[in-house]
């Protein structure tokens, strides 16, 4: 009798032993899928070392075709133009000069007292707030450095997070794998998102 008693604790004690090693494995492989899969899409859009400044080039020739395109504005539409950035830069009276916009992390963005807005940035260097309106003034309000940051985020590798102390404004930046012309619903694309003064 002892010796099936004996013969069954062995067994149970294998057991014990073969499912926590079999957990142990199995986390391992989960952590090292995932990591894997991390790094094969930080190279998607990032790319190697090597290339990254190739590619901050691209990005930053994108940025400046863009700037062209809004130095041949009117006065008129320069006024709209303020007009609109004064709304998307929040409440004037907190303004600080001199102060660029810089990175967070997603804690300080939650425990945040500024005001918050959401924006995308699409795959072919547009950035958009949440209704499809393009930024035109990138640099001013997230700053094209900090467009290069994605991936940086260990909780979501897709989402950044920009201060700017100039306006009081924190932004969530969602990376899109899609361009922009793909991803805003039709009829709603203003590459101008200025209200018209009547």
């Amino acid at each position: 009798m002892n010796k099936i008693f004996i013969g069954i604790g062995c067994f149970v004690a294998g057991l014990i032993v073969g499912s926590i090693g079999s957990i142990q494995l199995t986390k391992k492989s989960i952590k090292q899928a995932s990591q894997e899969e991390i790094t094969k899409i930080r190279n998607l859009y990032f790319g190697d070392k090597e290339n990254q400044n190739e590619k901050q080039e691209k990005e930053m020739s994108k940025v400046n075709r863009t700037s062209s395109t809004i130095d041949k504005f009117d006065a008129k539409t320069e006024a709209q133009y303020e007009k609109y950035s004064a709304q998307y830069s929040g409440d004037k009276k907190r303004r600080k000069t001199g102060t660029k916009p810089y990175v967070i992390t997603e804690e300080e963005y939650i425990n945040s007292e500024n005001d918050q807005k959401g924006l995308y940035y699409f795959s072919d260097g547009v950035l958009a707030d949440e209704d499809y309106n393009v930024i035109p003034n990138v640099e001013e309000i997230v700053g094209n450095a900090n467009l290069m940051k994605f991936g940086e985020n260990d909780n979501d590798p897709y989402v950044i997070y920009i201060r700017n102390e100039k306006y009081g404004i924190d932004y969530e930046v969602a990376l899109q794998e899609q361009e922009f012309a793909e991803a805003a619903p039709k009829g709603t694309v203003r590459q101008h998102p200025v209200e018209d003064e009547d």
